[in-house]
């Protein structure tokens, strides 16, 4: 009588391993992969199938068991880039920006689905490194990037009705 065996999820890690075994020695059988990772032949051969997506795979994903792909990535991309370039200008980043720069980037894909959800910007946030903090003292008062820029277009608005030599 076999007895049946127990149900192993395999981390991101693990099946990189896998195709990078395979690649390395194509000779190797499928059965070996299966009874050294304790998992079916089938489930070896599902994951041979995606091997580009599991050589891909950074450091940061090896210990993940569920792989979801991204459901907007060229949003995620697109938000990931501004979000760089706003930390590296100092600018200051909360949840209420992301959202409006997310929709904003939404709308210029022609993205419909898109809802932005707490979990979705919970998500976001851990993806990648981002958390809130309250600043102290004079930073706490100082305007933030956006509204200095916002403020100098609204001034020079104001001043376009002076003729120069009056100001």
């Amino acid at each position: 009588m076999s007895t049946k065996r127990k149900r192993v999820n395999l981390s991101a890690g693990q099946k990189r391993e896998i195709c990078e075994m395979k690649e390395r020695d194509p000779r190797i059988q499928n059965v070996e992969l299966a009874q050294k990772y304790n998992v079916g032949k089938s489930t070896i051969t599902d994951i041979l199938k995606e091997s580009k997506r599991w050589l891909t795979i950074t450091e940061s994903q090896e210990n993940v068991k569920k792989f979801r792909g991204l459901k907007w990535p060229q949003l995620e991309d697109a938000l990931g880039l501004w979000v760089d370039n706003a930390l590296n200008t100092k600018q200051d980043i909360d949840g209420n920006i992301l959202k409006m720069k997310a929709s904003y980037f939404a709308e210029q894909f022609s993205i419909e689905d898109f809802h932005h959800s707490e979990g979705w910007l919970g998500g976001f946030k851990k993806w990648h490194g981002l958390r809130q903090f309250k600043k102290q003292g004079e930073a706490e008062s100082a305007p933030s990037a956006e509204s200095i820029e916002r403020d100098r277009l609204a001034l020079q608005q104001f001043l376009t009705t002076y003729n120069s030599e009056d100001i």
